[in-house]
């Protein structure tokens, strides 16, 4: 799968080889499991994680992309655009610390790539490789 709504960048194929890596074949189902997780989301991946760590024969079941909305979409990338808006934020109150910010310019494309760089570093947590080791 891809991100339609970003520019294949090496932020991007880093991003998506670590939550859907290509070729990708699932692990041989064990005959009973103690514990089936369905959605590595958040708590998902918490949840399959600890309790295979305790000894769980464990299945976590993803559709899409590992890490859920909260990676790919929703928690990640949005706090870190409220990162860059609270920083425009602080320019324009600037004058009221007693600092004289005469001109700044918002580079929509380089707040971007920080969203894509940030999301891919923070991915390889949530990675198929990792979730195999565990």
């Amino acid at each position: 799968m891809t991100f339609p709504e970003m520019p294949e960048d090496r932020y991007t194929e880093d991003h998506v080889l670590n939550v859907n890596p290509p070729g990708w074949i699932n692990p041989r189902p064990a005959r009973e499991y103690d514990l089936a997780v369905i959605g590595a989301g958040s708590a998902g991946l918490v949840a399959s994680i600890g309790a295979a760590r305790l000894g769980a024969r464990t299945a976590l079941i993803e559709m899409n992309l590992l890490g859920g909305d909260c990676l790919n979409y929703g928690c990640v990338p949005s706090k870190l655009l409220i990162r860059s808006a609270r920083a425009v934020n602080e320019i324009e109150k600037a004058d009221h610390l007693g600092i004289k910010v005469s001109s700044y310019e918002i580079q929509f494309p380089k707040v971007m790539e920080r969203l894509r760089r940030v999301r891919a570093r923070i991915s390889e947590h949530d990675s198929a490789e990792r979730l195999t080791r565990e």
